[in-house]
């Protein structure tokens, strides 16, 4: 079975890249027993007590014995079991990816359940296709992300339970896009497209992540940021190159050299973020001050920074560390090193899970 998925017409166009995802009728049918981790979202679960996530197959979840739960819960994302990946290929032109694999991801959710409007930090291409049921995408474009009220990737409003005049003005307002996915049909769009979903019906997806251009990598380790999403995107439609360098370079100089707290370093790079921003002649939201003497991505994410943030510049990178070179060999692949930076930056890598060579879900690409 072949599902052709069609570019998204916001902010970064994909005309010229004519993608199809390949499943066979095997995997298809397999997918209903597939295991998914089923959880909360994270409006109802935000500040509430703690629902351990479960396990459940795909027909049962959406069958009668999803019947029985809230629509809080789903399965937002799940890498596509290995005993299936032979089963599922890409399609696409020779130039139109780089690499040799892309990732699976399957997708569940009932009536009334959601995504929340975010933006993922792989910095690649998503081909999703609905295979049941129907779901309803929301789209907006990184330049707009200042006024969804973000928390690092994620927006504090609750796009997808607005009423339907709210929601319409408000994608009209910030330039978005809504979109209704049936059954059979795909769609297309950068991974840091801010983007949501509400399920109008039980439906099962599956989405494929790849590469079109190298130079991407080095960005996925570094924290994720909103400012830093709308510079990415700029780099992701020059397809990279030396003005990505460059300010790749700035960046991990403030975020491994500056000798100060979390909190410090965290608003050095948003400020160089914005001043960035402001060079390139960006000035819509780069110029607004919001919440300077209340910041809530600061309390509300304050424990994640701390963490993650504490002590980055203190990461050991010792080239002695077999696994850090990989990772340095995987983030690096194809271009240019900052000036002792790769091995901090692959070190920190390492530490937080983040920007490193994906492990499941993978399948392959082939040429149409």
């Amino acid at each position: 079975m072949k599902f052709i998925c069609e570019p998204v017409a916001i902010g970064h166009r994909g005309e010229g890249l004519p993608v199809t995802i390949d499943l066979s009728v095997s995997a298809r049918s397999q997918l209903a027993d597939v295991e998914l981790v089923i959880v909360k979202d994270y409006y109802s679960s935000f500040r509430r007590p703690h629902v351990p996530p479960f396990k459940t197959t795909a027909g049962e979840y959406l069958g009668s014995f999803g019947a029985g739960l809230d629509k809080s819960f789903l399965c937002p994302e799940m890498p596509l079991p290995s005993h299936l990946a032979s089963m599922v290929s890409l399609g696409a032109q020779c130039d139109t990816f780089w690499g040799k694999q892309a990732i699976a991801m399957v997708h569940a959710g009932r009536a009334g359940c959601i995504a929340p409007v975010h933006f993922d930090w792989d910095h690649s291409w998503v081909a999703h296709v609905c295979l049941t049921g129907r779901k309803r995408f929301f789209f907006f474009p990184p330049k707009s992300g200042w006024l969804l009220s973000p928390i690092i990737n994620t927006s504090a409003l609750c796009i997808p339970r607005f009423s339907d005049p709210d929601r319409r003005a408000l994608i009209h307002r910030l330039d978005g896009l809504e979109i209704v996915l049936e059954a059979g049909q795909g769609i297309l769009f950068p991974s840091f497209v801010w983007h949501g979903v509400l399920y109008e019906e039980a439906s099962l997806s599956l989405s494929v992540r790849f590469e079109r251009h190298l130079g991407g990598r080095p960005f996925r380790a570094l924290p994720r940021s909103w400012w830093l999403q709308r510079l990415v995107a700029r780099f992701f439609d020059q397809s990279y190159g030396p003005e990505a360098f460059e300010f790749l370079t700035r960046y991990l100089e403030r975020f491994f050299f500056m000798k100060s707290g979390w909190k410090a370093r965290y608003r050095i790079i948003n400020d160089l973020c914005r001043r960035t921003l402001l060079e390139y002649g960006e000035e819509e939201g780069a110029t607004e001050f919001v919440g300077e003497n209340f910041s809530a991505e600061i309390v509300l994410a304050g424990e994640a920074l701390r963490f993650y943030y504490g002590d980055a510049c203190k990461v050991s990178a010792s080239s002695d560390d077999g696994r850090i070179l990989r990772a340095c060999e995987y983030l690096f692949e194809g271009i240019d090193r900052p000036p002792d930076n790769d091995l901090q930056l692959a070190a920190y890598a390492l530490r937080v899970k983040q920007g490193l060579a994906p492990q499941r879900g993978l399948i392959g690409i082939k040429e149409v």
